[in-house]
């Protein structure tokens, strides 16, 4: 055998080795792949279970809120639970602010804050204020329990807020009234019929300011 023949059959033994090193290589690889793709499989079909079973979770628990809500206006339409006892207890989570009561409040009084305190509305006193604010302003004026007075320095009047009689029948007709329609739009209670509705009591209106501020 020539020499050049055993360089060459040496070279290409050499050759073999590393593609043989490759192909293990390559092996491993694919070998790591595979699980990887196995990983991934299984993850994936954990968290499809874990969906699934939050998805199971969700409906009952929306099943049950619905059988609770209804449980609820059964309850308070049929006993004699007072309404604003039931409104303070569900205000922080649906009337937070309390701006559905306040529109509640206007359209059983008829009176608008504004108008009704226009001097104290240019001064700003209305802004950024709470539904708590408003609320005062607008039993006070709905009840007559406002007075007026100078301001110092100008000839312009004021209001100043006294106590309402929370004690009147009117007054107390007004709140049950006031929570009872507010429960009812926030969807706590069946919502009566036009012809099971007692009138609202009739506000009593104080004096407006007579000057407004220039």
């Amino acid at each position: 055998m020539k020499f050049s023949d055993v360089l060459y059959g040496i070279r290409h033994c050499t050759r073999l080795r590393g593609v043989d090193n490759e192909m293990k290589n390559l092996q491993a690889e694919v070998s790591y792949a595979m699980e990887k793709i196995e990983q991934m499989k299984n993850a994936e079909w954990d968290l499809t279970i874990k969906l699934e079973d939050a998805l199971t979770h969700l409906e009952r628990d929306s099943q049950q809120l619905a059988l609770c809500g209804e449980a609820l206006k059964d309850v308070c339409d049929s006993s004699k639970l007072d309404a604003e006892p039931l409104y303070n207890l569900v205000a922080p989570y649906l009337d937070p602010e309390g701006w559905t009561r306040y529109q509640i409040a206007k359209e059983l009084t008829g009176v608008n804050v504004y108008s009704d305190f226009y001097t104290e509305d240019n001064l700003g006193y209305f802004e950024g204020d709470t539904a708590t604010v408003h609320m005062r302003y607008l039993e006070a004026s709905a009840f007559r329990a406002v007075e007026y007075e100078i301001m110092p320095n100008t000839c312009y009047e004021r209001a100043v807020l006294g106590e309402v009689d929370c004690n009147a029948p009117s007054y107390l007709e007004y709140r049950e009234k006031l929570h009872q329609r507010t429960l009812e739009k926030l969807g706590c209670v069946k919502e009566k019929q036009p012809q099971d509705r007692a009138e609202p009591p009739t506000p009593t209106k104080t004096k407006k300011n007579t000057k407004e501020v220039r």
